[in-house]
């Protein structure tokens, strides 16, 4: 949208408005495989587990949310700890299972 109203109002040219449309497409084609690739790695261990993940589940339910409407951060989010400006600690709900995930993911 920002290039577009850029475009619209003249700040960038059409030839460059173009340019960063195309690169923008590619962005979400290469995101959403990647989206694809990760559901699929996802139902393979849930497969090789012999259960369902409930984190998984809950997760990915929530995959295209553009707000963290109050329900979600209480899904998620055990407790968030404000020790200074610069340091925060966010404790996850299931983080063990996340971590899981993402080691699996990795190797």
């Amino acid at each position: 949208m920002a290039i577009w109203e850029k475009q619209h109002t003249e700040i960038i040219s059409r030839e460059v408005f173009q340019v960063e449309s195309e690169k923008l497409t590619e962005q979400i084609t290469a995101y959403t495989e990647k989206i694809v690739e990760i559901e699929i790695q996802i139902r393979r261990l849930e497969m090789e587990s012999g259960q369902e993940n409930i984190f998984v589940e809950r997760f990915s339910k929530q995959a295209c949310i553009t707000k963290l409407p109050r329900e979600i951060v209480d899904e998620f989010i055990q407790a968030i700890y404000v020790y200074t400006p610069e340091r925060i600690e966010v404790v996850l709900n299931y983080a063990d299972e996340f971590e899981a995930i993402k080691m699996q993911m990795e190797s």
